[in-house]
């Protein structure tokens, strides 16, 4: 497993490309559930979702998404880089 870690000493657009490529994700999620409101349930939902088609294993805490993450898969991660990155 590769960790990937975004702390406050890291470039500030690197963090804002994490989070522009996890709401685009998101977008894409919602959509195939047909739901735009999240709960907690719909979260770890959205989880599993990254985790099984992009290869992430994203790091919550109380329930939110934070800027940490694994990397589990890297074929699949690629994907979502691929697929999402600007």
């Amino acid at each position: 497993m590769t960790l990937r870690v975004v702390n406050n000493a890291e470039d500030r657009s690197k963090r804002n490309q994490w989070w522009e490529r996890i709401w685009r994700a998101k977008a894409d999620y919602e959509l195939l559930i047909q739901e735009t409101a999240l709960s907690s349930e719909q979260v770890s939902a959205f989880r599993y979702y990254m985790k099984q088609h992009y290869g992430i294993e994203m790091e919550l805490i109380d329930g939110m998404v934070t800027s940490n993450y694994f990397i589990i898969d890297e074929k699949k991660y690629t994907i979502f880089l691929l697929k999402y990155g600007s």
